[in-house]
């Protein structure tokens, strides 16, 4: 996200427009276009080569602010400390920037991309894709396609870590979709920005001729990679880009279930529900035990085979060659945890290989919707899919099975009809 700051009518006031989003989602190419459009200030926080790029980043904003009414603030802030930091500036009267900023109102806007709103997955996929797509024109993030994805092992730490701005220390927040394009994002910013801080609103020329010179950036600092915090893969699995909670309200209001209905909320309300939602394909574990069991001449065994489809699907440069779609056939559950049967994976692009899954994995695919609280393990979802599947089997589409662990009461499941999703294939650990 960032930040703006602005000047209002009397001559003390300053705008100070803060963006909180990520690099690749583009507030870079928008703070350019802005200083196209409009003369404003902006500084980027990745172009601070110190290691505590904070004191530096704050003094930067203050001597722009000294000098422009309006700055833009380039930096990814995702959590109360960066929010902290900015808001509190302009009131450390005594040294650094709050020195500078002494005489001005210093005000602040918001532009936050809606990243916290969209399923997890899909917004790693697409914040990956313009990693890839801008290449080596940053100063600090660069697409790694190993099955590491070192990219993606950042982007991920952000948004896990993110926390939403408050309304209350914004004189406004300006809404971005994480799917909008670079033109739909500088119109949006635009119209949420001139009646605010009294601007002309550009032509639609203008626009574009904004947008092509921010295009031509190129970074000045030298590049200096974050430090490296992605691990080992352990396993592939697809990624689902799925509301799980969305997807089971809407469920089990076509076809209500008082044991479900009994069991969800709680999930819920236990934060439970599965943040990074995946379905296992092929892991480390069964390709080394089955190396070993067959020996080290012989031909590469099912799990071997499908870990390295995996592999090449994960580090192909377009994403679109590791996307696979799936239905999802039935909704599982028990006293303790609840899941979602998904049929064969199909891939998306024509042409694409059919990934050959190991039998164990594929006849009980699924997705964990999550459970009833911390001690429970997600892995018990494998139990009761296995036992919904033989009821299946024999002709129950709706129906209620033995129990999968002790304790955990009988299993139950229903149909589910017309649904369906689409997920990609990357390492996991």
């Amino acid at each position: 996200m960032f930040w703006f700051l602005w000047p209002f009518l009397d001559v003390v006031s300053k705008i100070f427009l803060r963006v909180f989003e990520l690099n690749i989602l583009g507030k870079t190419l928008i703070g350019n276009a802005l200083q196209h459009l409009f003369d404003f200030g902006h500084t980027q926080s990745d172009d601070v080569t110190a290691k505590k790029t904070a004191p530096t980043f704050l003094k930067n904003i203050a001597a722009l602010l000294a000098k422009k009414d309006i700055v833009y603030a380039d930096r990814n802030n995702h959590y109360d400390k960066h929010y902290e930091e900015l808001l509190e500036m302009p009131f450390n009267t005594k040294l650094g920037p709050g020195k500078i900023l002494k005489d001005y109102d210093v005000r602040f806007i918001a532009i936050k991309w809606n990243v916290d709103e969209q399923p997890y997955h899909r917004v790693l996929r697409i914040c990956s894709e313009r990693v890839v797509q801008r290449g080596d024109n940053h100063q600090t993030l660069r697409p790694d396609l190993s099955i590491e994805a070192e990219h993606e092992a950042i982007v991920s730490q952000f948004l896990r870590k993110f926390t939403p701005p408050d309304p209350e220390d914004f004189d406004r927040i300006i809404g971005i979709e994480v799917e909008d394009q670079p033109r739909v994002a500088l119109e949006k910013v635009v119209a949420g920005i001139v009646d605010i801080l009294g601007l002309s609103k550009p032509t639609s020329e203008a626009l574009d001729e904004a947008l092509r010179v921010a295009a031509e950036y190129k970074p000045k600092t030298p590049y200096h990679a974050p430090a490296k915090i992605s691990k080992a893969i352990r396993y592939f699995g697809l990624a689902p880009e799925i509301d799980l909670s969305e997807l089971v309200s809407t469920i089990l209001a076509k076809s209500p279930s008082t044991s479900a209905e009994a069991l969800f909320p709680e999930i819920k309300t236990n934060r439970r529900i599965t943040a990074k939602p995946h379905v296992t394909l092929s892991h480390e574990k069964n390709v080394e035990a089955e190396r070993e069991a067959l020996g080290p001449n012989a031909k590469p065994g099912p799990h071997q085979r499908c870990w390295d489809q995996c592999k090449t699907l994960a580090t192909e440069a377009d994403n679109k060659t590791s996307m696979y779609r799936y239905n999802i056939t039935h909704l599982v559950w028990d006293d303790r945890v609840m899941s979602l049967i998904i049929d064969e994976l199909h891939p998306c692009e024509a042409g694409t290989v059919q990934l050959e899954i190991p039998e164990d994995y594929a006849k009980h695919l699924h997705i964990t919707v999550g459970t009833r609280t911390d001690e429970i393990s997600a892995f018990e979802s494998r139990g009761i899919v296995a036992v919904a599947q033989e009821g299946i089997a024999k002709g129950d589409g709706d129906g209620l099975g033995a129990e999968a662990v002790e304790g955990g009461g009988r299993v139950r499941w229903m149909a589910v009809n017309g649904m369906n999703g689409e997920g990609r294939i990357r390492g996991m650990w």
